[in-house]
């Protein structure tokens, strides 16, 4: 193959210059293939020598000659995540991936190929089904003419569970998306051109909000105070909680926000694991808790990062037979230091039907007295 043509791999084993095949059966047949790094352009003249043993004794040599021609792929490829060439994976959320394709050639391009291989660690994706587009499911990919352009999209679904042990060592979060990509020129209909890209993703870090409230602890004793189930026209007071967990990367600049519905008062009690206290603001009836940095998951136990309120319900007539809301337009703002980007989660809203206490279950709905 010459000084400038070097084998980087192939089916079968290449040591000093030499294919060794081993056993070949009557009438057998094989072909040899492998991936080769070329340096410069145009043909190269090609020597191969074949030589044949039987039990270890030589019976015959053939050479043959010939050019090897090189084909430089000439198509461009760019890939986007949300229209965005740059745009990080966002956790829990599908991913709408998109490959934009260019015939770059100087001449049609036939039977485009791509095949898409998203790691099945992340991704919810049939490994028995690869995500392929072919001329037979995207008829476009046919023929493409000279300088013609187009897009393929898949939306591809995020687990709901993510194995995140290697994303979380690493401390730089990324995901590889390989594909492969394959067509012929239709001036050489009988020699494919192959290409092996991986995109690379960043990773958003999942900062989430939780809030939820408790009239006992977990071990049942008593929390709040008051009737329960709440009665009009007395106060029973709920302790409410907000909690924070991360992932990835670190969040910095976090604020928590919530609202306080008219008829529920905050009673100054709060108690918070990290930043600052907690401001109220009595004209837009806001919660505000400036978090600061939380940092991101190393592995073990989640840090107990959150917010306990103290609130007070007096229900009126209008309540009877319902759940009132305590706490509502629960979210977190921060920016992801890895991915450069803005951080915005919600939490649903927190009413007296206390999902997550046991003990006051069925006990949520107002009773006149």
């Amino acid at each position: 193959l010459g000084d400038a043509v070097t084998i980087l791999s192939s089916s079968i084993p290449f040591t000093n210059n030499r294919f060794t095949v081993g056993t070949i059966p009557p009438k057998g047949s094989g072909i040899i293939e492998g991936v080769v790094s070329i340096a410069g352009k145009g043909e190269r003249e090609t020597t191969m020598s074949v030589q044949c043993f039987v039990e270890q004794q030589k019976i015959c040599t053939e050479e043959t000659r010939g050019v090897l021609p090189l084909f430089y792929p000439n198509i461009a490829l760019r890939t986007f995540v949300d229209n965005d060439s740059d745009a990080p994976i966002q956790p829990n959320t599908p991913l709408h991936y998109r490959l934009d394709y260019t015939n770059n050639e100087a001449e049609d391009i036939i039977g485009l190929d791509i095949t898409v291989t998203p790691p099945t660690s992340f991704f919810s994706i049939d490994t028995q089904k690869p995500i392929r587009f072919t001329a037979d499911t995207t008829p476009a990919l046919k023929v493409i003419k000279k300088k013609q352009t187009g897009s393929l999209e898949v939306l591809l679904p995020v687990k709901a569970t993510l194995d995140r042990t290697d994303l979380f060592a690493s401390g730089d979060p990324t995901i590889s998306i390989p594909y492969t990509v394959r067509y012929r020129l239709a001036s050489r209909p009988d020699q494919e051109i192959i290409l092996h890209r991986v995109n690379q993703r960043r990773v958003a870090t999942d900062l989430s909000v939780d809030a939820f409230a408790r009239y006992y602890t977990r071990e049942g004793d008593q929390l709040g105070r008051g009737p329960l189930p709440p009665v009009v026209g007395s106060a029973t007071r709920y302790w409410t909680f907000i909690s924070l967990t991360n992932s990835f990367s670190d969040a910095t600049d976090v604020i928590v926000r919530a609202h306080v519905p008219d008829y529920v008062v905050w009673t100054g009690k709060a108690s918070v694991t990290l930043g600052e206290p907690v401001q109220f603001d009595d004209r837009t009836r806001e919660l505000l808790w400036r978090v600061g940095t939380v940092t991101r998951f190393t592995g073990g136990t989640y840090p107990d990062v959150g917010v306990a309120i103290e609130l007070s319900l007096t229900p009126d007539a209008t309540h009877v037979g319902t759940s009132p809301v305590l706490l509502d337009n629960v979210s977190v703002h921060g920016r992801d230091v890895y991915t450069k980007t803005t951080i915005e989660r919600n939490s649903p809203t927190v009413t007296t039907n206390l999902i997550v206490d046991p003990k006051a279950k069925g006990r949520g709905n107002v009773i006149r007295n």
